[in-house]
């Protein structure tokens, strides 16, 4: 029989560590549902606008001019009437001012006719770009303008061509998204290409051939063709379904970095959990040790708290889930000068669904042991102190067993491959063991070090004293520390 005012006592009287198991749990949960729905998110729309984010249906890149085989195989194509064919050029150069009084580097792009197949390039004046982009005339970036100190109609010296400065470019479809760039994008009509005088053999030109196919379904066997065409070592063709352009790879680095995040803070919010819930548990000591005086089971208290659980943990869920969904949808406006600005990331609920279970499941795990320990308090605790039971056996080990298994799946699912997930975990563990060992080593030095200050030698004594957490909270600690410093510096590499 539930006796709630008895449920009711216990959650009152403990506010503060029932709050703090409450905000472990939302830390778990809308880390998982923030990080996965946005990564969820960001991956269906970069897959349903994957056209226009390359532009074309096939994409076919060199640093090299294309080969006599490829040019004739794309040739008959188009001849065929099968797919349209545009012929890019990108390359950097110094482009100045008439007077060449100021000079910066830019990215030159010189696109074929027909550019872009999918989605457009939107000018400040709102015009077409194909009706402005004519010889003789450049569209550029508006920070080469403040660069310059040019604005619209000025002259523009690039290579040994005077150009006029036609129009500013705002959004371009197959913009690479990087942290950083050499120079602000110069859009150049290929007529005017032989006048620059900078493509030649020793320069290095990045060669792109898009092609639009007129019939999906010979996507594939049009490219299987043209790769048979081309130079191995030389000419890679991919379709917009499987390219691994510097966009998509920076978005496939950054979600990969999200989801390690998530992970890394889950295991801590777990950690957090097991370690609020003990505290909490060990306040009501004498109240349960009082139950089992005047005849209340081990399953009856361990039943009452177990529900006590379940309701601070309703109550963090639903908590995380709300915060969850709220900075799912504040992310793509964080990552803003990155995301492509059309691209729309809608609330993904498998991803929240996927979050509850899985927050579930770790309050689950980090719950049982506390829990678990219940049935080890006597009556006689209110009359003499005892020990805490030892952490081995069994349960211990199965427990143990359950959450690194679960934390070693959810490594391997986001790696995707089995080889590096256990190079990953390997390094994990070696990580916990020597942090392990600099805590204990540390612990040691500082056990044999006297001090005079009496606030330091209670101190001291603290850090040794029976069933307390120093070596987890330590051990926790440095991971986090060592997860924060080292994601920002793999993101600049």
């Amino acid at each position: 029989m539930l006796h709630l005012a008895f449920i009711k006592r216990q959650v009152i009287r403990s506010r503060k560590q029932a709050t703090v198991f409450v905000l472990c749990v939302v830390l778990s949960m809308f880390t998982l549902i923030a990080l996965n729905g946005f990564s969820t998110g960001v991956h269906q729309a970069l897959m349903n606008d994957a056209r226009r984010l390359q532009a074309g249906d096939i994409i076919v890149r060199s640093h090299y001019d294309f080969t006599p085989a490829l040019q004739t195989t794309v040739s008959r194509l188009a001849d065929d009437d099968r797919l349209l064919a545009a012929r890019l050029y990108e390359f950097y150069s110094i482009v100045q001012t008439r007077d060449e009084d100021r000079s910066l580097l830019a990215m030159l792009k010189v696109p074929g006719f027909g550019y872009p197949f999918y989605g457009q390039v939107v000018l400040a004046s709102g015009k077409p770009f194909e009706l402005v982009l004519q010889p003789g005339a450049v569209i550029v970036e508006a920070g080469l303008l403040e660069r310059l100190a040019l604005s619209v109609g000025d002259a523009l010296q690039v290579g040994e061509a005077n150009l006029t400065i036609a129009d500013v470019v705002t959004l371009e479809p197959d913009r690479p998204v990087t942290f950083f760039s050499f120079g602000p994008r110069v859009f150049i009509h290929p007529d005017d290409l032989e006048a620059l005088g900078l493509v030649d053999k020793t320069a290095r030109v990045h060669h792109k051939l898009l092609l639009k196919i007129h019939d999906p379904a010979a996507l594939e066997p049009i490219a299987a063709m043209l790769a048979g065409a081309a130079e191995p070592d030389q000419e890679r063709v991919e379709t917009f379904q499987n390219t691994n352009s510097r966009m998509q790879r920076f978005f496939n680095n950054l979600l990969f970095f999200l989801n390690l995040i998530g992970i890394f803070t889950l295991l801590l919010a777990g950690i957090g959990i097991q370690s609020a819930l003990s505290a909490f548990l060990k306040e009501k000591t004498y109240t349960m040790a009082i139950a089992k005086t005047v005849g209340a089971t081990s399953g009856f208290i361990t039943g009452h708290y177990l529900l006590v659980v379940m309701i601070l943990g309703l109550a963090g869920n639903l908590l995380g889930t709300g915060i969850g969904l709220g900075l799912q949808r504040i992310l793509p406006a964080l990552f803003s000068g990155f995301l492509p600005e059309s691209l729309d990331i809608g609330l993904s609920w498998p991803a929240m669904l996927e979050g509850l279970l899985l927050g579930g499941v770790v309050v689950a795990l980090f719950a049982f042991l506390p829990l678990y320990r219940l049935k080890h308090i006597r009556p006689t605790v209110i009359f003499r102190k005892e020990s805490p039971p030892g952490r081995s056996g069994l349960p211990y080990a199965l427990s143990a067993l359950a959450i690194a298994t679960i934390f070693i799946g959810l490594i391997l699912w986001q790696l995707r491959d089995v080889r590096l997930g256990l190079y990953f975990v390997g390094a994990i563990i070696g990580f916990l063991l020597i942090t392990a060992l600099v805590v204990q080593i540390g612990l040691l030095l500082f056990r044999k070090i006297r001090f005079k200050r009496l606030v330091l030698r209670q101190a001291i004594k603290g850090l040794f004293r029976p069933g307390n957490s120093t070596r987890p909270i330590l051990i926790t600690d440095g991971r986090a520390g060592r997860v924060i410093l080292y994601l920002p510096g793999r993101g600049q590499s």
